[in-house]
């Protein structure tokens, strides 16, 4: 007895086969056990075929899907390794006189560490409170002696770049710019490696004595 190939049956049950060949192959499957499970299987492989077309994932696995493929820097490389910098020095968390508790304070000083790298920052608001300054240097640990030269920084705003600049001579950086919510300080520390330092809007906050 000649059984039909694999493909000849693929063409049968997704309905390719002309009347006479799908005449001669409905009576072989009839006499062949063989052939009539591998209809089966191929019938099995067109449902599933013809499902998958009609399936639509849920619109919030898409949207983690499309955020975590763009980023907060869209043009940064797949390969580049971003760093979260750790908060080791808060100024507003130091114990303040009892005589001006409860007082406006002045700048805000902020140490982060992310490896080797060191960032010092300094939270300001202009007059008026609409206007912010943030003035930082960028050290390594492993040369005390030189900063980072012209490494380019960046403040987000969720995704959106709001201010950029780069490091001077000794790792020095300036921007100023409007109140803004969900801040990141962005630092292209090297070709691989990114450094992030996210500033909740609460970092504005001037907080009241106890």
């Amino acid at each position: 007895m000649k059984h039909f190939e694999s493909r000849e049956w693929a063409d049968f049950v997704r309905g390719l086969t002309g009347p006479e060949e799908t005449k001669a192959m409905e009576e072989h499957a009839g006499e062949c056990s063989v052939c009539a499970a591998e209809i089966a299987s191929w019938a099995r492989v067109s449902l599933a075929m013809r499902r998958e077309r009609l399936y639509e994932p849920p619109s919030s696995v898409v949207r983690v899907v499309k955020t975590a493929m763009t980023g907060a820097k869209p043009e940064a490389a797949p390969s580049r390794v971003r760093i979260f910098a750790q908060l080791v020095f808060d100024s507003f968390m130091q114990p303040q006189a009892a005589g001006v508790r409860g007082t406006m304070c002045g700048p805000r000083q902020l140490l982060y560490r992310a490896g080797p790298i060191v960032i010092d920052m300094r939270l300001e608001e202009k007059q008026g409170g609409e206007r912010h300054s943030l003035v930082g240097q960028v050290l390594s640990s492993e040369n005390n002696e030189e900063g980072m030269n012209e490494m380019p920084v960046h403040l987000l705003c969720g995704r959106s770049e709001i201010a950029e600049t780069r490091t001077n001579l000794f790792g020095e950086f300036q921007l100023e710019y409007d109140t803004a919510k969900d801040l990141q300080v962005f630092l292209e520390l090297s070709q691989e490696k990114d450094v992030f330092i996210p500033l909740d809007e609460s970092i504005w906050r001037t907080p009241l004595g106890n």
